[in-house]
């Protein structure tokens, strides 16, 4: 009888070990996991704030009437428009992160107007920058200082890309 409880008490602490090795697996899976689910939250309301705070900025200029001219407003309204995309394309992205976590996220290559994208960067992150009383500026080298020579404009580069996805890191670059 002795032998046998000897052997009982050995198997069980055996399967006590190997369970608690399991819980400590499974904690630091949970912890990693909370861990992973911070980043995403501090990452996400940078990324959504961006937008945000320019569409805010162009739109208190044009309340408060500091805009030169009508067409100032104009075009204010329209960049706050582009942020206003950017923002939806971000919210449109989250509410698709089933895909994202199930692999099934797609990417839309398409043809992208890199100095059209860059242009309309320069009029989203412009404004915000000076009212934060900081240079921003965006130069494209001309053909001739890229050596093909020609008016001095650089030419239109065409690239395929996903073009929500690479504004949104060139916004984050910015």
């Amino acid at each position: 009888m002795i032998v046998d409880l000897e052997e009982l008490v050995r198997l069980r602490t055996r399967e006590l070990e190997a369970r608690n090795r399991e819980l400590e697996e499974a904690w630091q899976a949970a912890d990693n996991a909370n861990r992973l689910k911070s980043e995403f939250l501090a990452n996400t309301s940078h990324e959504l704030r961006t937008p945000l705070s320019a569409i805010m900025g162009l739109l208190r200029l044009v309340q408060d009437g500091l805009c030169a001219d009508r067409d100032e407003e104009l075009e204010f309204i329209r960049q706050a428009y582009g942020s206003a995309q950017t923002l939806l394309t971000l919210i449109n992205d989250l509410l698709d992160l089933s895909h994202l976590e199930s692999g099934k996220l797609r990417v839309e290559l398409d043809p992208v107007n890199v100095r059209g994208l860059f242009d309309s960067l320069r009029e989203q992150t412009v404004p915000t920058a000076e009212q934060k009383g900081l240079a921003l500026t965006f130069e494209i080298a001309s053909e001739r200082s890229s050596g093909r020579g020609g008016a001095g404009s650089a030419p239109d580069v065409v690239v395929r890309a996903d073009e929500a996805r690479l504004r949104q890191v060139l916004l984050n670059l910015i």
